[in-house]
Parts: structure tokens; sequence; C-alpha cells
């Protein structure tokens, strides 16, 4: 009877946790750019997204060149407080663009 109340317990503690979780919902479309890294192919885009000390990365769109369309969700569980949220556009090992 006693395991069966701590099971009870944890169960519900478990349930509460999640209840408090924050979520953020985050859907990169797409982009417009000024230039093509590629010369002789489209460039393959992704996005880096910075939240506090987390990192996170889109698909590449491939062949997305100056126009990438990704229309990607994304779920953040969000722990502790941030301000700032950055957004990078890399090409492999190359920086386009932020904010």
């Amino acid at each position: 009877m006693i395991k069966e109340q701590e099971q009870i317990y944890e169960q519900i503690k478990q349930e509460q946790l999640l209840k408090q979780q924050k979520l953020l919902k985050i859907k990169p479309v797409s982009a417009n750019l000024e230039r093509d890294v590629e010369r002789f192919l489209s460039m393959d885009p992704y996005i880096k997204i910075k939240i506090g000390s987390e990192e996170f990365k889109t698909p590449a769109c491939k062949r997305g060149g100056k126009s990438p369309k990704w229309n990607h969700d994304m779920l953040f569980k969000i722990v502790g407080d941030f301000k700032v949220i950055h957004f990078e556009i890399w090409s492999f090992n190359q920086l386009l663009g932020h904010s």
C-alpha cells in the first residue's frame, strides 16, 4: 500500500513539473540574403538559434541560394530566464547574417 501511494505521489509530482515547463515555438520561414557565397552551386543555408547557453539548428535548405525557405516548426523547452534570442544564418562554415 505504501509503495502504491509513493508511485501515485511521484506521478502527480512529474505531471506538475510538466505543467510548469515553459515552451517556446519558433518557426523560421524564409530569408532574403544579399549574396550567394557559392561559386558554382547554390548555397544550402541553415539557421542557428541561440537561447541562453543553448544552440539549435534548422535543417539546411538544399540549394536555397539567396532565397532559402525552411517553414520548419521548432519547439524549445525554456529553462530559467532569458532576455535575448540570437538568429544566425550559415552556409557550411560561413556566417551570412545575424540578428
